[in-house]
């Protein structure tokens, strides 16, 4: 036996259970670390998985306000009436509220503070955007201090809308859009004023001028309503909820107006015998002369009401008439003939 590694072997006693010691520390710190992973992966997936939910309930919330836009005579006759937005006068702001439970919902206080409108920039508003939230930029003193400013309404019911069910959208605000919105300082027609109101003419939208009417345009022109629907999902465990708003921009067809009973690009043939003219016989005041067998009433030609500046048949191309007998056919702003002016005749 060789005495000389006797001593080497003394020192390395108890090296093994340092390495196990060691080894275990080293596994508890990765097994940690795991679960740490683990936590906050699970964590973000829940943050967004709240999130998601909250974006689609302001969606939904948007949505729902454009479906009554469409089907509540009485909301859209006061979607349709209002000015533009004005902390004096307090007019000019729609909240349709969504309340859960009976839960009380204000637009202008937390939870549901509305602060996305101080970066509308609508110029009849006192509220000042700065570099953080509304919220913390003075807008809970400067917007109006109770729920009634404004106009608020709860939602017409319906599935999903104020009751046990309701989707977690508080509060949809609809307002008239003016020409310049938002933080992006984007303008339908740079050259015309800030707080110009915009509307749609079928086609494209348009800025109308100040104190003016989409109502009044012509041709025909419908408000474009800005929509903006918030959605706060409830706190649930570590998860805070989440807060998500939604935008977007409504408008309706304008009603066709045609220049003519018979409006077409194409060419007109009219065949047969007719009377066709361009007065509007319904609105007319029709005017009686002479007596018993001579008695004549006549709702055409300068009577009282006619409206006489339209088209019988109004084309881009050409009208041609073919056959018949009798044949009357007026243009804009001619007089129809004797037959076509006299509704009755007692012989």
């Amino acid at each position: 036996m060789n005495k000389k590694v006797k001593p080497h072997l003394r020192q390395q006693r108890g090296i093994a259970m340092i390495v196990a010691l060691l080894s275990l520390v080293l596994l508890a710190a990765i097994g940690m670390a795991l679960m740490f992973m683990a936590d906050t992966e699970n964590s973000v997936n829940n943050n967004y998985r709240d999130s998601q939910k909250a974006y689609f309930a302001a969606r939904a919330g948007a949505e729902q306000a454009r479906i009554l836009l469409a089907s509540d005579a009485n909301l859209k006759a006061a979607a349709l009436a209002l000015a533009m937005p004005s902390s004096a006068a307090n007019t000019g702001i729609i909240y349709l509220k969504n309340p859960t439970n009976g839960e009380t919902i204000d637009p202008t206080a937390n939870p549901y503070l509305d602060d996305q409108l101080c970066w509308e920039k609508y110029t009849g508003m006192t509220l000042t955007a700065g570099t953080g939230p509304c919220g913390s930029n003075g807008q809970n003193g400067q917007l109006m201090t109770n729920s009634l400013a404004y106009t608020t309404r709860l939602m017409a019911t319906s599935p999903g809308v104020v009751g046990s069910d309701a989707l977690p959208f508080k509060w949809v605000r609809i307002a008239n859009k003016q020409n310049l919105m938002g933080g992006l300082n984007q303008k339908v027609n740079s050259g015309a004023t800030n707080a110009q109101q915009v509307c749609w003419d079928g086609g494209v939208e348009t800025v109308i001028p100040l104190l003016q009417t989409c109502a009044a345009q012509n041709p025909n022109a419908m408000p474009v309503w800005e929509v903006t629907s918030l959605a706060v999902t409830p706190p649930l465990g570590q998860n805070p909820g989440s807060r998500r708003m939604v935008q977007m921009e409504v408008a309706f067809n304008p009603a066709l107006v045609p220049p003519a009973p018979i409006s077409t690009m194409a060419p007109v043939n009219l065949q047969g015998s007719f009377i066709l003219n361009a007065y509007d016989n319904c609105s007319c005041t029709c005017t009686t002369s002479g007596s018993g067998a001579h008695q004549v009433t006549t709702c055409g030609a300068g009577q009282p009401n006619c409206v006489s500046s339209a088209h019988a048949v109004y084309t881009q191309n050409t009208v041609s008439v073919t056959g018949g007998a009798g044949t009357t056919l007026t243009s804009f702003g001619s007089d129809p003939t004797a037959a076509a002016s006299v509704q009755n005749v007692n012989p």
